[in-house]
């Protein structure tokens, strides 16, 4: 079968002295900053990670000429001199674009490439000459043309490639009738992988000395008379920079009828026309073995297990486990036998519901991962007959099937569109699958027909030449354009691969003009762009009044929640005090402002963080803010039930002690420590206060902040001694702040 054939490949490369050379441009400049053998063993090496990524089969083997030995099997009698076989033809591997990279230098002397052309035709035809399943043969040769030639023996091996059937390729000096990246658009070789697209530089052209010219005469000999065909040094760089992943065997995805009623079957086969495309998935190494001096495979195995969510973690068996779904927050337990009979059984068919218009089959509905391609059965006549009335008919009258479609047994139906498609070589009908109603998401949008978005004339005429001058032209065409996930990662690993320790290199610049639009589009369209910034104004508005825009009329301030109103006060705003009053009649309330979390209060839901943004958004209100935060410690401490809210008031006073230092203003917080403990020493809050003298939380001394007059001696004694004047113990309950303890709870 096709797909087990194997392809055998000849990397023959030009190493004599001038493919070391910087070639000069026609200008007397420098044309490229790098020389011919650079680029060279970088499209070889391209070719072999080509092969590498996409899981080929095939070998590779590489002959190099312009070396200072000789090492081929043709030199016995003293010919086919400084021509050396490196590397044997075999399945290539990284080790083998190492050896490109790190090994192939300059040679000593040039050598006649003709020459090392046979040398290559006999490697492959002794290396195939047993082999079974032989794909194609192709020998790459790399040169400048510059190391001279003899066309003696050029009509010999012009029929010696075609009778052996191989290809030449010739990648060098940019020849009359050479190939170019346009010209690869329609060529299959997925050695040389095609373009994303014509969008790239020109390619310079070259001083020739006299000897390069002779040489490339003989090239173009071979060309004309279709033994072989060339790229440039340039061409071919570009069209490297792509590899693209191996060609997909094409394999049958169904087999069957089409049923139209009961009475009409139709034999038919469906492929797959378009999938997306996957990157393959990575693998999970050991890190530990990649440091070690001998990583070996850095394999590793997975191995799962199940456990109860008990204290001791129970194991459970994989086979004493079952599925379980969720109905509601429930779930419910379903039995392997229940799991089979609960999924609907479907025989495989393709049984055709009725017709449609075209326009009915919208593409924005359209859902599946793939497209396919229903054709008659090859081995029926008959089918293909019927088949074809029925795709010329959907044709003329704009007309679509629909068909239920199931792949095979006990697959899910699926609701699909038959589309006809005709051309001249072949028809068919494009399956592409419907959505069913739970497929779809329903959104509502503002309408855009309003009087004030209508587009004037001129607008509409600048939008319309813009478009017209974005066109794309023929050339586009999305069958060549590359997926640049896959082109960064096997950038990436074929640099990782060669270089263990360096960094990540920067995006290829094939690669990149890939993503970017093409600079001659955009210089077409400039004039456009600029008439549409034109007649499309923007207008800077000004910010003075942001926190005043017309959504706070939508968003005022009706109403406060009055944490800290005592009974009976609930509604009565004219007996709270202006800070907790309604808002309804000011302005300066918005979006805004709720965004950037302005806080001008410290509550009890969270004190510790309004206190800090009041403080942080405005060190003026430091004062008021600290004032509020001790009143807050307050209402915490006499409205906790037992010791609840003791923790988040402990909290307010740690905050205030260490705001207080940083703001050198420790008198204020020493004076409230006083009051504080004079008002709970004595009362059934005292052990809020024992709490502290276990936190050591105390006067702020001098060795903290040199603004304080306290001394630690003093500050120790503070925590220890009783207040002089400390009030009798009532054993009365106190009247207690009528407190919101749900808000207070956080």
């Amino acid at each position: 079968m096709a797909g087990a054939l194997k392809d055998f490949i000849i990397l023959l490369i030009d190493v004599g002295p001038e493919m070391g050379d910087v070639p000069l441009s026609v200008g007397g400049a420098g044309g490229d900053d790098h020389t011919h053998l650079e680029s060279a063993l970088k499209i070889a090496q391209q070719i072999v990670f080509q092969k590498i990524f996409s899981g080929s089969k095939d070998e590779v083997g590489v002959v190099l000429f312009g070396t200072a030995d000789t090492d081929n099997h043709l030199s016995a009698d003293g010919g086919y001199q400084n021509i050396s076989s490196v590397w044997d033809v075999t399945t290539p591997t990284t080790e083998l674009a190492k050896y490109l990279k790190e090994k192939v230098k300059c040679g000593p002397a040039p050598a006649d490439f003709i020459d090392a052309i046979v040398v290559a035709i006999d490697i492959l035809v002794k290396v195939t000459s047993n082999k079974k399943k032989v794909g194609e043969k192709k020998i790459y040769l790399f040169t400048d043309a510059s190391s001279g030639c003899s066309d003696d023996q050029i009509k010999e091996i012009i029929e010696g490639l075609k009778s052996k059937n191989i290809d030449l390729v010739i990648i060098g000096p940019t020849l009359p009738n050479s190939e170019t990246e346009d010209d690869r658009n329609d060529d299959n070789d997925d050695s040389v992988p095609g373009p994303s697209h014509g969008r790239r530089p020109p390619a310079p052209h070259y001083k020739k000395t006299p000897a390069q010219e002779e040489g490339e005469r003989v090239l173009s000999l071979l060309v004309s008379e279709g033994a072989g065909r060339s790229f440039s040094f340039h061409d071919a760089m570009n069209i490297s920079s792509f590899i693209s992943k191996n060609a997909k065997k094409q394999t049958t995805r169904f087999a069957g009828v089409l049923e139209i009623g009961p009475q009409l079957k139709i034999p038919c086969k469906i492929f797959t026309k378009s999938m997306h495309e996957r990157p393959a998935t990575w693998k999970k190494l050991s890190a530990i073995s990649q440091s070690s001096a001998n990583p070996g495979t850095m394999a590793i195995n997975l191995e799962r297990s199940y456990h109860l969510q008990d204290e001791d973690e129970t194991e459970v068996d994989l086979s004493d486990t079952i599925k379980g779904y969720r109905y509601g927050r429930s779930l419910i337990p379903v039995s392997s036998e229940d799991d089979d009979n609960m999924k609907l059984s479907a025989s495989k068919c393709l049984s055709l519901l009725g017709f449609t218009s075209r326009n009915k089959v919208r593409q924005e509905l359209l859902v599946g991962s793939s497209v396919q391609v229903l054709i008659a059965n090859p081995d029926s006549e008959p089918s293909a007959v019927s088949l074809s009335a029925i795709i010329r008919a959907l044709y003329e009258m704009d007309m679509a099937g629909i068909a239920r479609y199931v792949f095979r047994n006990n697959a899910s139906p699926r609701l699909c569109a038959l589309v006809p498609h005709i051309k001249p070589n072949y028809e068919c009908l494009f399956v592409v699958q419907l959505p069913y109603m739970e497929d779809l998401r329903q959104f509502s949008f503002a309408s855009l027909s309003h009087p004030k978005l209508e587009p004037s004339d001129e607008q509409l005429t600048a939008v319309d030449e813009l478009i017209n001058n974005m066109e794309l032209d023929d050339d586009f065409n999305t069958k060549e354009i590359k997926n640049p996930l896959f082109q960064r990662t096997f950038q990436c690993l074929e640099h990782r691969s060669l270089n263990p320790d360096d960094p990540l290199p920067p995006l290829e610049p094939a690669l990149e003009r890939c993503l970017n639009p093409s600079p001659a589009l955009l210089s077409q369209c400039s004039s456009s762009v600029l008439k549409v910034k034109k007649v499309f104004p923007l207008t800077r508005i000004d910010d003075k009044n942001k926190d005043k825009t017309a959504v706070t009329n939508v968003w005022k301030k009706s109403t406060d929640i009055n944490l800290d109103a005592k009974d009976g006060a609930e509604g009565d705003d004219n007996d709270l005090p202006s800070s907790k009053r309604s808002k309804t009649d000011e302005t300066d309330f918005s979006i805004a402002s709720l965004a950037k979390g302005e806080v001008n209060e410290v509550g009890t839901v969270d004190p510790v963080g309004d206190y800090k943004k009041m403080i942080q958004n405005n060190s003026d209100t430091f004062d008021k803010a600290t004032k509020q935060l001790e009143e807050v410690i307050f209402r915490l401490i006499k409205g906790s039930l037992g010791d609840v809210m003791y923790s988040k008031a402990m909290n307010c006073i740690r905050t205030m002690r260490a705001e207080a230092i940083q703001a050198s203003a420790p008198a204020g917080f020493n004076e409230y420590l006083k009051r504080l403990k004079e008002e709970l020493i004595g009362t059934r809050y005292s052990s809020f206060w024992d709490e502290m003298v276990k936190e050591s939380l105390s006067l702020i001394t001098s060795s903290e902040c040199d603004k304080s007059n306290v001394s630690q001696e003093l500050s120790d004694k503070f925590l220890s001694e009783d207040v002089d004047t400390v009030a009798p113990v009532d054993n009365k309950v106190e009247e207690e702040e009528d407190e919101d303890l749900l808000a207070m709870m956080d």
